[in-house]
């Protein structure tokens, strides 16, 4: 028996092969594969240690989850790439967490660009992807498009897009653009997502800013109103209070606050008073954050 109990633990847990491939190479029952597993862990043949940095990091968000009230909120560590692990706690959030039925929204967020190579062949129950704001960029490699697109390409579900600018120079190619048959049905399938990600953006070098949709005056403006930092265009202060400018009403965008959940995805030293004020704004049920910002937000909450 301790041969076999052995062996069963070094496939599964060195050789990382799935319980049902053990059982067939062993020619034993799945059921018996999972019993030696167990036994081999009671017996002290197998021991599970978590890092203590790591258990710092948990505390950490459990702490932020309580101070915020949010729903959900995953920490991931500070790397190197701040990106790839905030996509890494993104992707954990939806393989994991969420309960993933109905349509997932994408928002504006360069940090989800690479979230589909960490969900391809999750086994997910999304309808389909839907961008909750216009997903027209001049850069291709900064849409929302992208990111929906490939998203659901890896989850193998259909996407909706909306033709158009996230920002329209007029008041009135707002208007006319939401009438348009197709951009009011998307929308309306926007505005009924199940969940939606969002990034949260800077005041002082959002994407709408990097894009060039916000004109310098019109920034200066904006700050000159107390705004820390927005969520797809909708630009509010530390106070999480909505600041009301005349970039609001040319926005092609669901409104705020939505029907469904929605996930904050930010990480970075910048973002730590953007993220604050998000919070309080009441748009978000979840975020996902890195360690050093995480415990910045609990020092402000």
């Amino acid at each position: 028996m301790d041969l076999i109990l052995n062996r069963v633990a070094w496939m599964y847990y060195y050789g990382d092969m799935k319980q049902q491939e053990i059982a067939d190479k062993l020619h034993i029952s799945r059921v018996t594969v999972n019993r030696l597993i167990k036994q081999a862990r009671n017996e002290g043949i197998v021991e599970i240690r978590i890092r203590p940095d790591y258990m710092k990091m948990y505390d950490i968000e459990e702490e932020l989850r309580r101070k915020s009230n949010l729903d959900y909120v995953i920490v991931v560590p500070e790397t190197h790439d701040i990106e790839e692990s905030l996509c890494r706690g993104t992707a954990h959030l939806i393989n994991d967490v969420l309960d993933s039925r109905g349509k997932l929204g994408i928002g504006l967020s360069k940090t989800l660009k690479n979230l589909h190579n960490f969900v391809r062949g999750s086994k997910v129950n999304f309808e389909a992807i839907v961008s909750i704001c216009g997903a027209a960029y001049p850069d291709l490699s900064m849409t929302p498009l992208n990111v929906g697109f490939t998203l659901a390409d890896a989850l193998e579900v259909s996407y909706y897009t909306i033709w158009a600018p996230v920002l329209v120079s007029e008041e009135s190619d707002s208007q006319m653009i939401k009438k348009d048959k197709y951009i009011s049905k998307v929308l309306k399938m926007a505005e009924d997502v199940d969940f939606a990600l969002v990034g949260i953006g800077d005041v002082h070098s959002s994407q709408l800013t990097e894009i060039g949709y916000i004109s310098d005056e019109e920034l200066r403006e904006v700050i000159a109103h107390g705004a820390v930092g927005e969520i797809i265009g909708h630009y509010y202060d530390i106070e999480g209070k909505l600041v009301e400018t005349p970039i609001t009403e040319r926005l092609i965008s669901v409104d705020f606050p939505m029907k469904g959940t929605v996930i904050g995805v930010a990480g970075g030293q910048s973002k730590v008073f953007p993220i604050l004020g998000a919070l309080k704004t009441g748009y978000l049920q979840g975020l996902v954050v890195d360690e050093g910002v995480a415990v910045e937000l609990c020092k402000h909450l």
